[in-house]
């Protein structure tokens, strides 16, 4: 039986296979932008500063992983029988996520097994193409360095010593002849349903909503402040009170009026309180502005 150690990388799949953005760091896994827009649109109660403190990068990686591997896994031993002719035993090794991503991305590593592999390479030295994809794959310039062979001589004499970037390129040469890259799109489709509030840790933010219906918590992160704003503001009771208040009192005078109308502890809640009020404000004048012109 021979075993081939590959991966994504020596595949020609790193980086194509890939989180939201080819990155598994959190802060990379999607942009803070959707979040903020997910969190004031209602969709979801996750801010971006919570998300970053509580998404579980690990649980998120493994699924990434395991969704990877299976879509790799179903195509080579689909495309190893019908091409080849060659039955595989096929092995989920894990993966490996770089700590910069300067020069390179997230990596799945897998085995494959069958009792020869003497076909594949037939398949590849008897292609009209072969000699030119090795060529303009893997002929170093400049930024790229090449590990992997760029010849047919070179690479003959590579597999003999089961050098696993050759026997990494023939796999490549192999898929992407017959047809892996139109499969891609499908796999990513795969990888943007794993959808990131999956993999938020929600403890703290169900315990500090409980908390929030009796009026005991806090509001020392910016996800609370957030999340009492949007919650105050919901019923429209707030604006109302300002707006008619509006003509009759100074800021502060509807900011002590609201406080008082909602029983909210002026200490705790006269900062964000007098921002939300500062903000109606603005709306109205704007408002006025625009009718006067």
């Amino acid at each position: 039986m021979k075993k081939l150690s590959l991966s994504t990388n020596l595949i020609g799949l790193d980086g194509t296979f890939c989180t939201y953005w080819g990155r598994g760091k959190t802060e990379d896994t999607i942009h803070e932008d959707s979040i903020e827009q997910d969190f004031y649109n209602g969709d979801t109660d996750v801010h971006p500063d919570y998300y970053f403190m509580n998404f579980d990068n690990n649980k998120y990686m493994e699924d990434w992983n395991d969704s990877v591997q299976d879509f790799v896994e179903e195509y080579l031993c689909d495309i190893f029988k019908d091409v080849l002719g060659i039955d595989i035993k096929y092995s989920n090794e894990g993966y490996e996520s770089p700590r910069e991503y300067n020069f390179s991305h997230d990596v799945s590593y897998f085995d494959i097994s069958a009792d020869s592999f003497d076909k594949l390479v037939e398949y590849c030295l008897n292609h009209k193409d072969f000699a030119d994809f090795l060529r303009n794959n893997y002929t170093s310039y400049d930024g790229f360095f090449s590990l992997t062979s760029n010849n047919i001589k070179d690479f003959e004499e590579d597999i003999k010593q089961d050098d696993m970037r050759a026997w990494g390129a023939a796999v490549r040469f192999l898929i992407f002849e017959n047809g892996m890259g139109d499969e891609l799109e499908y796999c990513y489709e795969i990888f943007t349903d794993m959808f990131y509030t999956e993999y938020v840790d929600y403890k703290e933010l169900d315990d500090w909503k409980e908390n929030l219906e009796l009026g005991i918590h806090d509001l020392d992160r910016e996800w609370k402040i957030e999340l009492f704003k949007r919650d105050i503001s919901k019923s429209g009771k707030l604006k109302e009170i300002v707006e008619y208040n509006y003509k009759d009192m100074t800021i502060k005078q509807n900011v002590e009026d609201v406080l008082n109308k909602f029983e909210l502890d002026k200490d705790t809640y006269e900062d964000v309180i007098t921002e939300m009020v500062r903000d109606i404000y603005k709306e109205i004048e704007n408002y006025n502005l625009k009718l006067n012109l």
